[in-house]
């Protein structure tokens, strides 16, 4: 009985069948991401999830549209990201605070990113070509930091939003081409509330109109140009506001000159391109800036591949298919190209989520052109294939092994310190957890180092922390002075706090009551403060 069931089913039919690369997929992504689901929270988790009141409650859903991704009342420089909190508060109904149900949220997500992926390259590369490409987009290692990472889980669900508009573009056909293009419209409103980093996606979408379909009627080429139109307003609407943003951006890049931006640019690009063949060592911080003209990355790099893909693009017969995957891949990097704006870093590496999608498919034509070229070369399939087997196999396990970093902050702190000494954050994510482990000496050292490190020596956020050091070591004049530094430079809230406990514990009432009704002008939004003025009214 047996034996008969396996005759009759064939491997290689069962291989061409979407839904089995599908179970091969969640299989690849459980192998490994399963080990670290049960990691602890980590960086921004901790604001995101575990401190953020509003996820507690989906009666809270108004709260959450109306408010910053951290809580702040909504303003066009802010995060802006009510769907991604939705999810977390969606989370917590079931979970708490587990962060393996987060997590797995998460993964499952990731997943159907990488079914989409499979649907899409399957309209241009064989069954087989296509479902091998997305394994590798399931276990890249420049996912980890938007699946393991829980805060990063924007990026999966903006993605799969956009990747989902993207297939419904590529699959309308005639009669039902406007049904398709609402939907798709409908997907990047929704995606746009989730992470602003695929703004530009209707520009695939008219790509695709114009590359791959033979109709075009009115009213769906006013929608996708309305698109375009919708995300050139919203990309200069935060733009504008953040203009007008009281707080600067910190970080090396946004110290740069506007000159020195434009010739970082060449060695972001070819960063995000090295870390797609090669992610090796990963990290969640890059700070570099490229202050001279005469550098490799803008003589020698960027004129290879700008006259690698023109000569491509000229010479492929799949030309038009490799275009539009360029085009992904631009798409995917433009809101993040640290030009105009300046970013908190130069390169992170979950930016490049949806990038990697076009990379990988500029690889599909590849290697769809020497199978072509080669064709009558009995072994040019079998060496194909194996190349990819090989690349899933070492991709996985680069990711395996940057995933038992997220099982310990303090492992995850110092390695990424090790691989990015100006990681000013960094060595502000380490002394905290060396202060909660009870090593408050080496915490305070690293915060001092993070301070050193952050340019201008401005992170106020380290000032507040080094100086709980010195609370917690009964120097209260210096305390008092290092929090008076982060309210100046960072009008931190925690910084208020504290310093209004040092000011009441010392009946110092009259600064006690212009430091919160300062806190109270900066900070409407922290119900404590006000509390604490009515308090002092009485």
């Amino acid at each position: 009985m047996i034996q008969s069931l396996i005759t009759r089913i064939n491997p290689a039919q069962l291989l061409i069948k979407w839904w089995s690369w599908a179970l091969l997929i969640l299989a690849a992504i459980f192998a490994v991401y399963g080990f670290v689901l049960n990691g602890p929270f980590i960086w921004d988790d901790e604001v995101m999830v575990v401190t953020n009141t509003l996820i507690r409650s989906l009666g809270n859903i108004g709260q959450i549209f109306t408010t910053s991704a951290f809580g702040e009342p909504f303003h066009p420089s802010l995060f802006y990201r009510p769907m991604q909190i939705l999810s977390f508060a969606v989370d917590y109904q079931f979970w708490g605070l587990n962060p393996l149900g987060y997590r797995l949220t998460s993964v499952i997500f990731h997943w159907g990113n990488a079914v989409l992926v499979l649907l899409i390259f399957r309209r241009f590369f064989s069954p087989i070509l296509a479902g091998m490409l997305a394994v590798i987009f399931a276990v890249h290692p420049i996912a980890i930091e938007c699946v393991t990472y829980i805060s990063g889980r924007g990026d999966v669900m903006s993605t799969g939003l956009a990747l989902g508009s993207i297939l419904l573009v590529l699959h309308y056909t005639g009669d039902t081409r406007l049904r398709w293009l609402m939907g798709a419209v409908g997907c990047y409103l929704i995606a746009l509330v989730t992470k602003e980093n695929i703004v530009f996606v209707p520009f695939i979408w008219l790509a695709c109109d114009y590359l791959f379909s033979a109709e075009r009627s009115r009213i769906s080429r006013w929608m996708i140009w309305g698109s375009v139109a919708v995300s050139i307003l919203f990309s200069a609407f935060r733009y504008l506001g953040s203009l007008d943003s009281k707080s600067r951006t910190l970080s090396f890049i946004a110290e740069a000159s506007f000159f020195d931006r434009v010739l970082t640019f060449p060695r972001i690009i070819l960063t995000y391109l090295k870390l797609s063949f090669w992610p090796v060592p990963l990290h969640m911080e890059y700070h570099f800036v490229t202050t001279s003209i005469w550098n490799l990355s803008l003589w020698i790099g960027m004129p290879i591949l700008v006259i690698g893909v023109w000569f491509w693009l000229k010479k492929s017969v799949l030309r038009t298919i490799l275009f539009w995957f360029i085009l992904i891949a631009v798409v995917g990097i433009l809101p993040v190209n640290n030009v105009v704006p300046a970013l908190a870093s130069t390169v992170r590496e979950h930016w490049f989520y949806l990038s990697l999608v076009g990379v990988l498919g500029c690889v599909g034509v590849a290697i769809t052109q020497v199978k072509e070229k080669f064709r009558e070369v009995p072994a040019t399939s079998v060496m194909v294939y194996g190349f990819l087997f090989l690349g899933i196999a070492v991709l996985g396990g680069i990711t395996f092994d940057r995933n038992l970093d997220w099982k310990d902050p303090i492992r995850f702190y110092q390695h990424d310190i090790a691989c990015e000494p100006k990681g000013f954050v960094l060595y502000n994510n380490l002394g905290v957890e060396l202060f909660r482990a009870g090593q408050v000496q080496d915490a305070g050292i690293v915060f001092q180092k993070a301070i050193e490190t952050s340019p201008g020596h401005r992170y106020g956020i380290a000032y507040n922390n080094l100086g709980a050091v010195f609370l917690r070591s009964e120097d209260v004049q210096s305390a008092e002075a290092l929090f008076r530094a982060s309210i100046a430079l960072s009008d931190y809230p925690l910084a208020y706090r504290n310093l209004i406990a040092i000011l009441y514990t010392q009946q110092r009432l009259d600064e006690l009551a212009v430091l919160v009704n300062q806190a109270v002008q900066h900070h409407p939004d922290q119900i404590d403060f006000a509390q604490m003025r009515d308090f002092l009214q009485k």
